[in-house]
């Protein structure tokens, strides 16, 4: 349990965030008029830096369906994706048709169930309030599941659950409040085993992941206020069979001020409390402002503020508890289809125990060493824009310097579960990562389609190379309506470049490419109910994204699917 004299406070704390939205909110409810510009900054809806979730879904349905409302002018940001490093292992998953949006019904609602190779089976059910409603309500339960694997059989199955609640209200068309209440749940087993000797009980190597979460948040629901903000609160608690477990909380404030007719101010804060228990505890704790001010005139554009980092471990006691980083970006729309822009920032990256289990499941949590990684500088150009109206485009260049960048080895004693080790640790120079990425995307109907490409360049400062960590990756996803009655889908997958080590010899070698290519087809029988086919891994590659894990080879997914 987190003992609030060594942690936090939570009565201060939530005095305080409660007079802060409370300002925030009565200024926006009494200055309704004007409009935010198409350069103002957007409300991220989640702070958290997040990365790529294991196993990952190809279509998820979102908790609560979004809003048929007007959306509010974007600013475009690139996120940082040098430091996701999540497998491309993809669970079958189905094509999804458009909602039947039915105002009259009162349920807007699905239910699938399939089942395939390796024993496979799925359902999922997805019950949602009728959409012309002020307040929505969803409820979506999961369940997937493999009884065997490429390794040994039943040691290499799996299963995941998932169940949610959630729901939303619109009070007087302005402000809007939100919450959920979700449970997960991960059952696999290490089989990345090596030994020469009796494969060993499927028990004897059992790992389980329970992910208890809940939040609320509260915020601006009109696209034409001059203010916007969102305020949001979230708990997580995460156990392992093993003993381990985490328990976090995430608070965040986010706003937009006006300050005159091209200058506006954008406020960012955030306050992140956490408690890892493994053998001993650990109390971890961020805190985040990052103040900026946005001036827009005609086709320029400057963002400049200041974000101050405030973080403590009692466990491994940073060298420097706080950090202050400029912010900056000049942007320059040349014509009307084309913007480049040019900025410098950093950041810190908390790094958890959830965070780096949803990366790498196999990481061995009793070993685990915690460190936050530190994005010292992060000097980029990029450029947006489309083309004829259905192609856009997004290209960004650049350089960022690390402090405890982070990477995933084999444990020398058991090669079959990993550790996360550190380059440039404190007073040893900075990780330095160049990078270049592209985003291609088409949409016309019957047909859309999206490329992305990330090339990585690592300078490590004590590593021999950047363990785990691919050099380029390439992502295709593809959908195209084939008449009123046939939904086709094609999804492929590029990993290349990633270096590890042998945990007894120390030798180094590359891993082979990986390609993962993936269709899906689903065909409406009638209005509701629909039969959909997912086929995965077209080559029949097991590729091992992490060392000593291949994954499944070609796997099929049949199912239907009925709305009501």
């Amino acid at each position: 349990m987190i003992k609030k004299n060594k942690m936090f406070s939570a009565k201060s704390l939530l005095a305080a965030t409660a007079a802060v939205f409370y300002t925030v909110a009565a200024a926006g409810q009494t200055r309704p008029q004007g409009q935010i510009e198409s350069e103002s900054v957007e409300i991220v809806r989640d702070r958290e830096i997040k990365l790529s979730k294991q196993p990952r879904y190809i279509d998820p349905i979102p908790i609560i369906p979004k809003e048929k409302t007007a959306s509010r002018p974007m600013q475009y940001r690139f996120t940082d994706r040098a430091l996701q490093v999540a497998p491309p292992q993809v669970v079958p998953a189905v094509t999804q048709w458009p909602r039947q949006q039915n105002e009259q019904a009162w349920y807007n609602s699905e239910v699938k169930a399939g089942g395939g190779n390796y024993g496979r089976l799925y359902g999922e059910a997805h019950l949602n309030s009728r959409s012309d409603l002020a307040y929505r309500l969803s409820l979506l339960a999961r369940h997937n599941s493999t009884a065997t694997g490429p390794v040994d059989g039943r040691n290499s199955g799996s299963s995941t659950q998932l169940a949610s609640l959630g729901g939303s209200y619109l009070y007087n068309n302005a402000l809007r409040l939100s919450g959920q209440v979700q449970w997960d749940r991960q059952a696999f087993r290490y089989y990345g085993y090596q030994n020469a000797g009796p494969v060993p009980e499927a028990e004897a190597i059992r790992q389980r992941i329970s992910h208890l979460q809940g939040g609320v948040s509260v915020g601006n629901a009109r696209t034409d206020a001059r203010i916007d903000y969102l305020l949001s609160t979230r708990l997580h608690g995460l156990t392992l069979l093993s003993g381990e477990g985490e328990r976090d909380w995430v608070s965040s404030l986010q706003a937009t001020l006006p300050v005159t007719g091209s200058l506006k101010l954008h406020l960012l804060a955030d306050a992140q409390l956490s408690r890892f228990e493994a053998a001993a505890s650990q109390v971890r704790n961020l805190f985040r402002v990052r103040p900026e001010l946005l001036y827009t005139t005609g086709a320029f554009g400057l963002r400049a503020g200041v974000n101050f980092v405030q973080e403590s471990d009692q466990r491994s006691r940073p060298a420097k508890a706080s950090h202050l980083y400029p912010v900056a970006e000049i942007s320059y729309r040349l014509q009307e289809q084309l913007q480049v822009l040019a900025g410098y920032e950093g950041d810190l990256q908390r790094n958890t125990l959830r965070s780096l289990l949803a990366e790498n499941r196999w990481v061995d949590p009793a070993y685990l060493t915690l460190l936050n990684t530190e994005k010292a500088r992060d000097l980029y150009l990029a450029a947006k824009g489309t083309l004829s109206g259905d192609f856009s485009y997004r290209l960004r260049a650049g350089y960022a310097g690390y402090r405890h960048f982070y990477m995933f080895e084999n444990r020398m004693l058991q090669p079959d579960r990993f550790e996360v080790s550190y380059d440039s640790t404190a007073g040893r120079g900075l990780t330095g990562v160049g990078y270049a990425g592209a985003e291609l995307g088409y949409s016309s109907q019957p047909f859309t389609a999206s490329l992305r490409l990330d090339y990585q360049h690592y300078s490590l400062r004590q590593a021999a190379a950047a363990w785990h960590r691919p050099v380029f990756t390439a992502r295709w996803n593809s959908q195209y309506h084939l008449g009123d009655k046939l939904l086709l889908g094609f999804d492929a997958y590029l990993y290349a470049g990633i270096r590890v080590r042998q945990p007894l010899t120390g030798a180094a070698r590359t891993l082979p490419a990986i390609a993962d290519l993936n269709l899906k087809g689903s065909y409406l029988v009638t209005e509701q109910i629909s039969g959909f086919i997912s086929v995965n891994n077209l080559l029949g590659q097991t590729y091992q994204r992490f060392q000593y894990y291949p994954q499944q080879g070609l796997n099929v997914l049949l199912g239907a699917a009925y709305q009501f």
